[in-house]
């Protein structure tokens, strides 16, 4: 997520760091918004669509991408809002 982050927004990991769990949650849906839009664009350059049920799979929910992010070791707490 902080990888995903500072590559889409040419942020430092100390930058993403410093946001608030609201932010990055806006920030990651956001995000998960324009690139859908930018893969139906490429989608429809080959006469095709992408599928309604791979629009939001359960994986991509940021409390899901936040809990994996602190599941493989990186420091910082994920408290419930």
């Amino acid at each position: 997520m902080v990888d995903f982050l500072c590559s889409q927004y040419g942020w430092t990991p100390d930058q993403v760091f410093a946001l608030t769990r609201p932010t990055i949650e806006g920030l990651l849906e956001e995000a998960r918004e324009r690139l859908h839009a930018q893969y139906r664009f490429y989608a429809s350059l080959v006469g095709a669509e992408l599928r309604d049920d791979h629009v939001r799979p359960d994986s991509d929910d940021p409390r899901t991408l936040l809990k994996k992010v602190q599941d493989i070791g990186v420091d910082f707490e994920v408290v419930s809002g």
